[in-house]
Parts: structure tokens; C-alpha cells; sequence
């Protein structure tokens, strides 16, 4: 049985531009589904259910800064972001663009080999990341990568839901890989994550998005579990219980029977 079409899905308010994406992709054999605006693309992303997002960063009307934070705060969909920018060389853009779960980030006027290239890396770097072990499991985090979903303890012993973006989740679970108290330098960090050689400029971005993450565990009362190595980058400093390949939790699963399993687990290192 042939394996099915990764779903793409493309935004532009120039129809020219669109038609350049659209006949690439297609091209690739990819499924593609276009877009003219911001206005409708959430609604757009439920009934398509792309795996991979390409969209316009600055919009007339509704922007993308905005859909691309709605995304990231929706349980259901977890798309790739690939955003293109006329001041993608300016670092408040990146920054901002990263913040709001972008995955990657390209200049205004990129040729169809250029979108073709880094379309392929981001799904590539996704399929790498789901042949990993389907779950993690810390003293504090459930790690489930079929879903992109971390469950944690909070302070007050209740399980949560972290709602992170792919691009926050693939940090924590890049992290969480390693071995506790492992420095993570920033470079490493755009490496693994972002699967490109780190430049002096992007720096500032890891910094970002660490921060979300901690301010989204603060919100849901999930300890710190990020320490900040001053002048090297960060660490996780949470006890690793297991990885199993073969055991996956999904939405629909039993919510009390993942407390249990988790506070058996917890119990053998208390």
C-alpha cells in the first residue's frame, strides 16, 4: 500500500506566489491545499489536518504572529510552521516568529528548489523525531510523541496537560533524551532542534523559547525543571524513570490509569 502524502498547507495573499508554491509541492508529491488569508486558516487546519504549514509572515488584516499562537495553544493540531518573511534578517522578527511556534524561518523571494530543501528537512526531522521511544518518562513529565503531548505532576500532585507547541515540545524532548544534568548549550540545542548549524544571531532564540516553556509550566504550577548554566546554556534536571517503545498514551486513554502509572513510577524514586 503506498504511504500517503504528507498534507501541506500554503498562505499567501499573492496569487502569483501561491501558484509557484502549489505547482513545487505538488510537483514533490505532497497534498496541497491553499490559502489566500489568516482569516479562516484554523478552521482550514481542522478539516485538512496538515503536517506542515507554509504561510506568509506579515499579512494584510489578521497575522500570522497570531494564527501561528492559536495553533500552538490547540490540543488537536500539531502542524509544522514554515514561515517566510521580507525582514526575516531583522532578529525581532525571528525572534517573535519563533516565540509563536514557528519551526523554521526563510526570506521573502525563495526560489521553489529553496522551499522544496527546507520542506523536506522539517518533515524529515519530524519522521526522525516519531521513531523515537513513544514515551518518556520523568519524576515529573509524561512524554508522549505519537500525539506531541507532555502530561505533568504539578506542585499541587494534579496531572496537566502542557499544551506546548512542536517546536517547544521537540526542545523538552530533546532535553529530556539526555542523560540528567546533561549541559545543553545553546548551540547544541539549534542543532538538534532545529537541525541547522547555530549562528551567533539565533542565540537569542533558544533563550526565547525556553522561557516559554517555563512560563506555560509556571502557569500550570509544574516545578522548574530547566536549570540555566550561566555562560554555557541549560540543563534538565529531572530523574529519567523509563523510555518504552512499545507503550503509548492518547487522548482518549484513561486519564486516572496515567496518574496511576505515573505515581507507581514516581514511588520507585521518591
Amino acid at each position: 500500500m503506498p504511504e500517503e502524502a504528507s498534507r501541506i498547507l500554503i498562505v499567501s495573499h499573492e496569487l502569483k506566489l501561491l501558484a509557484v508554491m502549489r505547482d513545487a509541492l505538488i510537483q514533490d508529491g505532497y497534498n496541497v491545499k491553499e490559502f489566500q488569508s489568516c482569516d479562516y486558516l484554523i478552521s482550514g487546519c481542522l478539516q485538512f489536518k496538515p503536517d506542515l504549514i507554509v504561510t506568509e509572515w506579515e499579512f494584510p488584516g489578521t497575522s500570522a504572529l497570531k494564527v501561528c499562537e492559536e495553533l500552538t495553544r490547540n490540543s488537536t493540531l500539531h502542524p509544522l510552521i514554515l514561515a517566510f518573511s521580507k525582514r526575516s534578517n531583522l532578529e525581532a522578527i525571528r525572534v517573535s516568529a519563533y516565540s509563536a511556534g514557528v519551526d523554521d524561518l526563510m526570506p521573502y523571494g525563495f526560489s521553489s528548489a529553496e522551499l522544496s530543501v527546507r520542506v523536506y528537512a522539517l518533515l524529515r526531522r519530524q519522521q526522525k523525531t516519531q521513531q523515537r521511544p513513544l514515551v518518556t518518562m520523568t519524576k515529573h513529565l509524561l512524554v508522549e510523541v505519537s500525539t506531541q503531548r507532555i502530561y505533568a505532576r504539578t506542585s499541587k500532585n494534579k496531572e496537566a496537560d502542557t499544551e506546548l507547541s512542536a517546536l517547544e515540545f521537540n526542545v523538552v524532548y530533546t532535553m529530556v533524551s539526555g542523560i540528567k544534568n546533561q549541559i545543553w548549550t545553546r548551540e547544541m540545542l539549534l542543532e538538534r532542534v532545529w537541525g541547522k548549524p547555530p549562528e551567533e544571531h539565533d542565540l537569542r532564540i533558544v533563550d526565547t523559547i525556553i522561557a516559554r516553556i517555563r512560563r506555560k509550566f509556571r502557569d500550570k504550577e509544574i516545578p522548574d525543571l530547566f536549570n540555566t548554566v550561566k555562560g554555557s546554556g541549560y540543563s534538565f534536571v529531572d530523574d529519567i524513570i523509563q523510555a518504552e517503545r512499545n507503550m503509548s498514551l492518547s487522548p482518549q486513554d484513561d486519564t486516572s490509569r496515567v496518574l496511576v502509572d505515573r505515581q507507581a513510577l514516581t514511588s520507585t524514586v521518591a
